[in-house]
C-alpha cells in the first residue's frame, strides 16, 4: 500500500490526520487505478485512466497537487486533470 499511495499518487501528509495531503501522481505506463485515501476528514477518491486523473475531495481536506511545473490547492469538490 505504501507502494501505491506514495510511489504511484505521490501522496504525503502536510498535516495531522491527512486534514492537508501533498499529491504528486506518477503513473508511469499504467492505464488505470483507482483507490481511495483515507483521511480523518474523509475519504479523496482517486480515479487514472488512460491520462485523465479524477480526485474528489471532501469538506475539510484540502491537496495540494504538485502537476508539472504547477502546483495546485484542492478544496472541497471534483476535479479532472489531463495528465501528459
Amino acid at each position: 500500500l505504501i507502494a501505491l499511495t506514495q510511489g504511484i499518487a505521490g501522496v504525503y501528509p502536510l498535516e495531522p490526520g491527512g486534514r492537508k495531503v501533498r499529491m504528486e501522481p506518477q503513473p508511469g505506463d499504467l492505464e488505470e487505478l483507482e483507490f481511495d485515501i483515507c483521511t480523518a476528514g474523509g475519504p479523496v477518491h482517486f480515479l487514472y485512466r488512460r491520462g485523465r486523473l479524477t480526485l474528489t475531495v471532501p469538506e475539510s481536506v484540502t491537496v495540494e497537487l504538485h502537476l508539472g511545473q504547477g502546483v495546485r490547492e484542492l478544496t472541497a469538490g471534483k476535479y479532472a486533470f489531463r495528465l501528459d
